[in-house]
């Protein structure tokens, strides 16, 4: 099944079903996760306990979760500095849309759908995974975009990467499929439209239907200088309908997602490889427990980072 076709099953499910209903099966579905999360997490303590020598990433993760025994998809105690509580949302009655205050000022919105409470949920599970401590941290001290650069988010979905790279960015391309963002990315970009274009696009190897192909975005000669990835486990997809960018790029670098599958992180590091790029990854690990798919060695490695001299 493709990015699109799930999408666009979700969103139906989304019209037909009862809200009611909607929620019973995500609990339901949340707390068959979490059983067979406490079962993952006795069988990773085992794994890491006995089939090899640890790393110094491993050794804290096994740290963690043997004083806690409680599955989390970030075993590190940064996470505790965000709390939904400390995040203040407000509504605009003109765009009739909730936002929240970030990064001097700036005004980020949500879906029209969520009400206060999960807006501020979402934002400070967002602000946690972009922690300088986070397996998740798409930049590090010495990863980051150009000043005055071309920057690509391929799913940006709220925007909150962009927004916090969009003063010292020349341009951005937020590419996001999913209808309610796109109206959420047009209020919180609104300040800066001169220097942002949304893709209603799924990132891919083409560009039919509803996909596009970075080649094909930017074949009229501009050039990206910073590419952020979370387009579900499709990564792979951006790299192969980027080829011609990849060969032909100089000081571009990439921020891709690497724990939606288990292969990911060696799937796309085979292929930049290819491309004489510098490759690194972001601290620590994530445990997928969540993932139905998730087996031995049951940690996956966040962001892989790569640069192209």
């Amino acid at each position: 099944m493709t990015m699109q076709t799930a999408n666009s099953i979700k969103s139906l499910l989304r019209k037909i079903l009862p809200a009611s209903f909607r929620a019973f099966y995500h609990q339901t579905r949340y707390g068959y996760a979490l059983l067979r999360g406490r079962k993952l997490l006795k069988q990773l303590v085992i794994f890491l306990k006995t089939d090899h020598v640890l790393s110094i990433d491993e050794k804290e993760v096994l740290d963690y979760f043997l004083a806690r025994r409680s599955p989390t998809v970030f075993p590190y105690d940064y996470c505790r500095k965000y709390s939904a509580k400390d995040i203040e949302v407000v509504f605009d009655k003109e765009k009739r849309l909730y936002c929240t205050i970030l990064f001097d000022g700036k005004k980020l919105y949500f879906k029209r759908k969520m009400n206060r409470s999960s807006c501020a949920r979402y934002i400070s599970s967002i602000m946690s995974e972009q922690d300088s401590e986070s397996p998740h941290s798409y930049l590090s001290d010495d990863f980051a975009p150009s000043n005055n650069g071309l920057l690509v988010d391929a799913g940006a979905a709220e925007g909150f990467f962009a927004l916090s790279q969009i003063d010292t960015s020349s341009k951005v391309f937020l590419i996001e499929p999913d209808d309610e963002w796109q109206e959420a990315l047009k209020a919180t970009f609104e300040p800066y439209a001169d220097k942002t274009v949304i893709v209603p696009k799924f990132v891919s190897d083409n560009s039919e239907g509803m996909n596009i192909a970075l080649d094909d975005l930017f074949a009229d000669g501009e050039t990206p200088t910073f590419i952020k990835a979370d387009i579900e486990g499709f990564e792979t997809k951006l790299l192969l309908g980027a080829e011609g960018l990849l060969r032909s790029a100089r000081g571009l670098s990439l921020a891709l997602c690497t724990y939606h599958r288990q292969s990911d992180y060696d799937d796309l590091s085979v292929i930049l490889t290819r491309y004489n790029c510098a490759l690194s990854h972001s601290k620590g690990y994530m445990f997928m427990f969540t993932d139905p798919a998730l087996s031995s060695p049951y940690l996956r490695r966040g962001i892989l980072r790569a640069a192209i001299k």
